[in-house]
């Protein structure tokens, strides 16, 4: 049986914050939640992949800025 992991991608006047399921569970329910942008939700052995594989170094920097958007 294989475990899916998704890490929950949050950014805020340029930090980001990465939380997994649980904490991320957790974080919905605080004051603090409503103050960070959603920016993206992510299986991270996939998106590890494909930046490894397709994309080229310009790509990868790319890539890894959206989620600051």
């Amino acid at each position: 049986m294989k475990t899916q992991t998704f890490l929950f991608i949050y950014s805020r006047k340029g930090e980001v914050k990465v939380l997994n399921s649980y904490d991320n569970a957790i974080f919905e329910q605080t004051k603090e939640f409503k103050k960070w942008k959603h920016t993206a939700t992510i299986e991270p052995c996939v998106f590890i992949e494909n930046v490894c594989n397709r994309c080229t170094n310009k790509e990868i920097i790319d890539e890894i800025n959206e989620l600051k958007q």
